[in-house]
């Protein structure tokens, strides 16, 4: 199946194809944080290569000193990304979702809802506040809430935050656009 998301609108009718976390979904996501986690393994093994052609000989613990600064600086930046991609992978993996002009059909490995749209009473779209460009900064979840209490969550490796504030808007629902520091999603 396309991975890509199709959203079509026709006098105030909404389409959208069927969306679900796939390989290149997680790819997308997660490979720049993946570069960057590479980088000090490279620079090392540059700086290894160059000691050896000055001296004729490996020296290890010189090549460990010349780098650490830039391996803590880079992991700072790489590990909390990579963290965040596993508990984002770990909530959507086998859900997808299909919207159509009235209701969105949630499934999961354990049920499949359908969710009309007349009985949601708020969308939270949780997104990162941070403006610096971050490995981590396309990162985010929505959250829907329904009138008798329910709550459904799903990430932005199974649809972006912007296509789904576009989405809900479009349907007259109430969207909640929350700036925050860390978007980690929480059941609640």
């Amino acid at each position: 199946m396309d991975d890509t998301i199709r959203i079509k609108f026709s006098k105030n009718i909404l389409f959208v194809d069927r969306s679900q976390m796939t390989f290149r979904s997680n790819l997308f996501k997660i490979a720049l944080t993946l570069i960057y986690f590479c980088l000090p393994l490279i620079f090392f093994i540059t700086l290894f290569i160059i000691d050896f052609r000055k001296t004729g000989y490996f020296d290890f613990n010189s090549a460990i000193r010349s780098f650490w600064i830039f391996v803590l600086f880079i992991s700072l930046i790489t590990i909390p990304g990579i963290i965040l991609h596993l508990q984002y992978y770990q909530l959507d993996k086998r859900k997808s979702l299909a919207f159509n002009k009235s209701s969105i059909k949630f499934y999961s490995e354990e049920k499949f809802d359908k969710i009309i749209f007349n009985k949601i009473d708020r969308v939270e779209i949780h997104t990162l506040a941070w403006s610096y460009k971050l490995p981590w900064q396309e990162y985010g979840f929505t959250r829907i809430i329904l009138k008798d209490g329910t709550k459904y969550l799903y990430t932005s490796l199974i649809l972006e935050c912007s296509s789904s504030a576009l989405i809900f808007k479009r349907t007259n629902i109430t969207v909640d656009e929350i700036e925050e520091f860390w978007t980690w999603p929480t059941k609640n």
